[in-house]
């Protein structure tokens, strides 16, 4: 999420080359499994969502979700805040 910068024209949008999906597939390639979204799809997605959350002023939900997702998987969220933390307005 700290990794890309929102677009600030059509232009840079147009001329936008992915920055984080090389990053990921280098170094996470082992997790990829078989009859699931692909970890290059999923990447890009994400780098996406986070994009778009940051062209709209004060949106947070997508960053929580993933900070929450992170510590689910460091052991630190149980997996209903995980879950909850989906829901539009938690904080």
């Amino acid at each position: 999420y700290a990794n890309v910068k929102p677009f600030n024209s059509i232009l840079e949008r147009e001329n936008y080359s992915l920055q984080t999906v090389k990053h990921v597939l280098d170094n996470y390639s082992h997790i990829e499994q078989d009859n699931t979204l692909s970890l290059e799809y999923v990447a890009t997605i994400i780098e996406l969502f986070c994009i778009c959350e940051k062209r709209n002023k004060g949106a947070y939900m997508f960053r929580d979700v993933l900070s929450n997702l992170l510590g689910y998987i460091d052991g630190n969220v149980d997996y209903l805040s995980l879950l909850m933390s989906t829901n539009p307005g938690f904080r």
